[in-house]
């Protein structure tokens, strides 16, 4: 997971440095803003769950212990939403961008086309996994459910599993959705860009007639 987790950091790096013109085209807009608004209903959520865990929601039953004082890992889970709150900014921002042929046509950088390539393979390969484990959350909770009976304990509920791996097959699709439309962006305007053989070609047989 420590890959994944530097990945987006490096996406975002690059995308920063690059000074490449864009021309987004709808359908990859569109998309940005299906993984936009997927997302923020994801987060949105599961915020309850982690604002109560910081204490910033106070039960008021009489049996509930005092909660301990803040620590890393709570620091670690609002670094977290800000981090979603960015991607989700980002994936907004890529489908208000409008297409204006009058720009300069300035190829991204190596540096981005590498970085944007790398995140595509591994969010898709995320996905993938994701999604083969869903497939096969009936067969893993069968195996699950006879090891708990064997010991004595409570299987955990199969809509628990069920509703875990769809949540991570759609957030690991928003995930994978900003890297795509930056890489579909820079291969389309790659294939529009005229190839400099070709226009070399038609420059030196205009000066021979």
């Amino acid at each position: 997971m420590g890959i994944f987790s530097a990945i987006l950091p490096l996406f975002y790096l690059a995308l920063y440095r690059d000074e490449g013109t864009w021309q987004i085209p709808r359908r990859l807009r569109l998309l940005s803003l299906a993984a936009a608004v997927l997302f923020g209903m994801i987060v949105a959520i599961g915020a309850p769950a982690w604002i109560e865990s910081l204490g910033l929601i106070r039960s008021q039953s009489v049996l509930s212990q005092e909660r301990a004082p803040w620590s890393i890992n709570d620091l670690a889970q609002i670094m977290a939403q800000l981090s979603n709150f960015a991607y989700i900014l980002l994936l907004v921002t890529m489908y208000r961008q409008v297409e204006d042929e009058r720009q300069p046509d300035v190829p991204a950088s190596k540096l981005l086309a590498v970085v944007t390539k790398i995140a595509v393979i591994f969010y898709g390969l995320w996905v993938t996994f994701n999604l083969i484990r869903l497939a096969l959350t009936p067969y893993s909770y069968s195996q699950l459910r006879d090891y708990a009976l064997r010991i004595g304990r409570t299987p955990p509920p199969f809509q628990e599993l069920v509703k875990e791996a769809i949540r991570a097959v759609l957030t690991g699709s928003c995930m994978f959705a900003a890297p795509y439309v930056v890489w579909a962006t820079i291969r389309s305007q790659r294939a529009a860009r005229p190839c400099p053989d070709a226009s070399e070609e038609a420059q030196g047989s205009g000066e021979t007639e």
